[in-house]
């Protein structure tokens, strides 16, 4: 089966880009409010710490101290503020780290464009010939299909929220100023650099993914083994792709828990969804090939074309749906259009069968009145 030329243009690269921008734009409006904030609680601060200090009494030495302490808290946050792209290079960094270790520069378009050539060198492998293939093929597109855009969909959300976590940080940096609020200022930081580390994991076993992308495409075969081995890893990679939030989370905190593989369930009601969908396809399929291969066996026993056949039987299931008969029946349009032309058929069958015992019946019946005719003659 051929089917048409696929666009790998998918455009998530230009909706990025647009992201990017509106970052751009709203860290503009986003750092001033931030500044002011910061600069008030500074003064807040320098009250409050200076005053306690003039109430208690305090040696030269401590108010000096205590002043380059602020200082350089000062400058740290003034730093941030002041240097617009430092922020962006904990992720770009972490970006070069995957590209140094896999050697794949991996981005949403390059995973869906994989899927696409996968998809499409499955759904080219389908034969009209072998049903059962084709409709395995089918599954397995839609399965891969559905784990690669989940796989890309996880690296867009990430390299958005790295945009979503630098504009929010600079409103967070506002709180450095207190010294109350400080450990507030700092979790930007961290979260910006955690972010940078899972977008670093995500991008490694997409470029693993890729490899893996490679070897089934060559493998493809008209045969099932080939299909579920597309099954089986596009599941295990998208729940893979799922876990990494739960990694990154346990190697910042020092503990290994349940976070690891907080994701998997996610995954696997996620492709659960595309299997499901599969299945339906597949009975789909599989009613459609009996209701065809009915339709012949009907038209060979007399019962008109087979496309007349087809068009008659299923248009006639279809008022019965929206007539309600077929509420209660599970089964597919196709299977039900196939069981009632097998009917058709075999009742044809059986008149023809009667008619051919009666017509041999009668011919019997002739020659032995003729027998006895002729030797009553005789």
């Amino acid at each position: 089966m051929l089917l048409g030329a696929i666009d790998t243009d998918n455009g998530t690269a230009h909706i990025l880009a647009n992201f990017v921008g509106a970052a751009n734009q709203w860290t503009k409006a986003i750092k001033p409010a931030g500044m002011y904030i910061f600069y008030s609680f500074t003064v807040i601060d320098m009250a409050l710490t200076f005053g306690f200090m003039a109430l208690k009494g305090f040696e030269f030495s401590e108010f000096m101290v205590e002043l380059m302490r602020k200082i350089m808290w000062i400058g740290f946050f003034l730093f941030l503020f002041q240097s617009v792209d430092l922020l962006k290079q904990i992720p770009a960094s972490f970006i070069q780290i995957a590209l140094n270790a896999s050697g794949y520069d991996v981005e949403p378009d390059t995973i869906i464009e994989s899927a696409l050539t996968l998809v499409s060198a499955l759904w080219h492998s389908m034969s009209m010939t072998d049903v059962t293939g084709s409709i395995l093929a089918a599954i397995a597109g839609v399965i891969c299909l559905a784990g690669f855009s989940i796989m890309a969909a996880n690296l867009f959300m990430v390299l958005v929220k790295i945009q979503a976590l630098i504009v929010g940080a600079y409103l967070i940096f506002g709180f450095g100023g207190l010294s109350y609020t400080r450990s507030m200022a700092i979790n930007p930081l961290k979260a910006i650099f955690a972010a940078g580390m899972e977008m670093m994991f995500i991008k490694l076993f997409l470029g693993l993914t890729l490899d893996t992308v490679l070897s089934l495409e060559q493998n493809i075969g008209n045969d099932i083994d080939s299909y579920m081995a597309i099954i089986v890893m596009s599941i295990i990679l998208v729940s893979i792709i799922y876990m990494i939030p739960g990694i990154v989370s346990s190697l910042m905190s020092g503990s290994l828990g349940n976070t690891s593989t907080a994701g998997l369930g996610v995954a696997a009601a996620a492709v659960g969804g595309a299997m499901a969908g599969g299945a339906l396809a597949a009975k789909a399929g599989t009613g459609a090939a009996a209701a065809v291969k009915a339709a012949q066996d009907l038209s060979k026993a007399g019962g008109g074309s087979m496309t007349e056949n087809i068009f008659r039987t299923v248009g006639k299931d279809v008022i019965d749906t929206i007539s309600g008969k077929n509420a209660r029946d599970t089964t597919s349009t196709g299977q039900r259009a196939a069981d009632n032309m097998k009917q058709q058929t075999n009742s044809m069958n059986s008149a023809k069968e009667a008619a051919a015992a009666k017509e041999s019946a009668s011919y019997v019946n002739s020659v032995d009145a003729s027998a006895f005719v002729d030797g009553g003659k005789s």
